[in-house]
């Protein structure tokens, strides 16, 4: 039997699962879809902040979860054209880094 998905029009937080006559909803902190650059995605998930924290000596962990072909490696390592999370994370550190320069903690 066929699954459909869909994302609500007037919101990208709720995601909705149809099986057959049965329609399920599950709601997320925001739901990130084709349209969304991977710096759309690292700018939603607060990128800086999390640098900020690993800076500060915690460790952070972010990870891509989904269906085959969805785009989860094209999220995290990006491609030729677009950079992946990974990339923006190393860049965002790198920045860290020269905006603190003669800090004692880098």
């Amino acid at each position: 039997q066929p699954i459909a998905l869909w994302v609500a029009e007037d919101s990208k937080k709720h995601l909705f699962c149809g099986r057959g006559s049965v329609i399920e909803e599950y709601s997320f902190s925001r739901v990130f879809d084709n349209q969304d650059t991977n710096s759309t995605v690292f700018n939603c998930i607060h990128g800086h902040a999390i640098v900020d924290s690993v800076l500060c000596g915690f460790s952070e962990t972010i990870f891509a979860y989904g269906q085959t072909s969805s785009g989860k490696t094209h999220t995290i390592f990006g491609s030729d054209q677009e950079a992946g999370l990974m990339q923006e994370f190393v860049h965002a550190l790198f920045q860290a880094k020269e905006q603190s320069r003669g800090s004692r903690h880098l």
